[in-house]
């Protein structure tokens, strides 16, 4: 039995390592020819691992079991967060590795839109909350010439304590990504009632439904449109949705174990 999160390295070679595509590969052929049973996240992921197995011609096709990864809040926690955050205003939060598929390149595009738009207004604050992952250099470059005490701050290193401090206070959360398996920042936020702008991935609307905000990934108008239009409300939240907890995980597995015998 083996559990296979995504094929993005498949699906999207653009937004990983380099040579991580190839090792993928080689290692879902050894999965998918060898496996009883092929646990996934999403019936998304199921479809794509259903895909790439006929174009890679597996002969084997043992079950494919949707089993959805858990979601566990931390408390929050603000003692450790940066004493320079100013916390007054308003803000929203991008939770995440910073690379390709996350597309913070629409935030930062969206937050010029605004400075355009709106030059004698203060901006929402945007809070990039993540490491700096890999082939990402122009957007790199574009956050390490963000200007000391703007509106955009990249923050890195945070406990989940911290980080569930700042989304508790935040006006929404942010995920344009362009590809997912699943979405755990949208999982916490949901059960925490927080407003999510999204793009409409095949998981992401698999999770949530209609209960976020749907945007396309290239649209950075729409975006600051919208994020600028939620700023300027009261804080606000929704009624919390029910997401799978671990629990569910794992009565999930054990209901597929019976496939092992067919």
């Amino acid at each position: 039995m083996v559990l296979i999160h995504d094929m993005i390295p498949l699906d999207h070679p653009e937004y990983t390592r380099a040579g991580q595509d190839v090792k993928f590969r080689d290692r879902f052929m050894i999965a998918a020819q060898g496996a009883d049973l092929i646990l996934t996240i999403s019936q998304a992921s199921a479809e794509r691992i259903a895909l790439w197995r006929k174009r890679l011609v597996v002969h084997r096709s043992a079950p494919i079991v949707v089993t959805p990864i858990g979601t566990r809040l931390a408390a929050p926690d603000a003692r450790d967060l940066p004493a320079s955050l100013d916390l007054s205003r308003p803000f929203f939060i991008c939770l995440g590795t910073i690379e390709p598929r996350k597309n913070h390149a629409l935030l930062l595009d969206a937050w010029a839109r605004m400075a355009a738009d709106h030059p004698d207004q203060p901006l929402p604050q945007l809070f990039i909350i993540g490491r700096r992952g890999w082939e990402n250099h122009e957007t790199f470059a574009r956050l390490d010439r963000l200007p000391a005490g703007g509106p955009i701050v990249e923050l890195n290193g945070l406990d989940d304590g911290a980080v569930a401090a700042l989304m508790m206070r935040c006006h929404g959360l942010l995920m344009p990504s362009l590809a997912e398996g699943f979405g755990m920042p949208l999982a916490e936020a949901a059960l925490r009632g927080i407003p999510v702008l999204a793009t409409p991935l095949p998981s992401s609307k698999e999770l949530l439904g209609d209960w976020a905000r749907y945007l396309e990934s290239d649209r950075p108008q729409l975006w600051a449109d919208e994020i600028f239009a939620i700023s300027a409300k009261p804080l606000q939240r929704v009624p919390a949705l029910s997401v799978p907890d671990w629990p569910m995980h794992f009565r999930s597995v054990t209901g597929a174990l019976p496939h092992l015998s067919e």
